[in-house]
């Protein structure tokens, strides 16, 4: 992500919405000394991070919530919010929804009633990347609306080339409620504009879980668990070999 292929660690802080930037360290060869720091950049998220090339340049940039950080390849990076009227982003995926060549972004909107102990529905969303990035805001397309969509995953779960998105609904102050789902979605058009739904469980409340690995080659399972569960991280198989 540096200059001469040198790597960072980036890190966002749970108090960012009291003014706590995200911050880049680099990685020094000698990872016992002291690892250099600054602002990654003037953003108030601390959540989910990704890297990828989002211009298409070939340098990795970050995908930080509703912004997206253009890698200048000097060390810095130039913020864009290419999501705007949010309540809050509380997880992110990347993938090419539409198939066109370029790294759309999907959105699990945070949304929590504190003095009620509720959790109203928001949005799964995702954002469709235009021939120019910095051209914003990008086009928004729902996908549906949920308990809090506080875990998202992203990958091929049946086989056919195409990532499906997994989302698990999330309850702080229920945390073992058994009505907070874990969904897949199928795209039922080639655009992304309409989709199909499967519950895949609706017995477990989730927290940065629904990630979706390989467990052997063409073998994926999502894992995922709670927000207080101490004890279990569930794991659910696919039927493709």
């Amino acid at each position: 992500m540096l200059p001469g292929g040198k790597l960072a660690l980036i890190l966002g802080y749970h108090n960012a919405r009291d003014g706590k930037r995200p911050e880049l360290f680099e990685i020094p060869a000698d990872l016992g000394k002291p690892w250099p720091k600054r602002v990654l950049a003037d953003i108030l998220y601390g959540e989910e991070f990704i890297a990828c090339d989002i211009d298409r340049d070939g340098k990795l940039d970050i995908v930080a919530g509703p912004y997206w950080l253009e890698n200048n390849g000097d060390g810095t990076f130039t913020p864009y919010q290419f999501a705007d009227n949010l309540s809050f982003v509380a997880r992110i995926g990347v993938t090419d929804v539409n198939k066109d060549g370029r790294p759309d972004v999907v959105i699990g909107e945070e949304v929590m009633d504190y003095p009620k102990k509720v959790i109203p529905y928001s949005k799964v969303w995702w954002f469709e990347n235009p021939e120019d990035p910095r051209q914003v805001p990008w086009k928004a397309h729902a996908i549906d609306s949920v308990r809090c969509a506080h875990s998202i995953g992203i990958g091929d779960l049946d086989g056919d080339g195409e990532d499906e998105i997994v989302a698990g609904e999330h309850d702080p102050f229920w945390p073992y409620r058994k009505q907070c789902r874990c969904i897949v979605y199928k795209k039922a058009d080639p655009a992304g504009l309409t989709w199909k739904s499967y519950v895949a469980d609706g017995r477990f409340e989730h927290h940065d879980g629904t990630k979706v690995v390989e467990l052997s080659p063409g073998k994926k399972c999502i894992v995922s668990h709670g927000w207080q569960d101490s004890i279990y991280v569930h794991m659910w198989e696919t039927n493709e070999k």
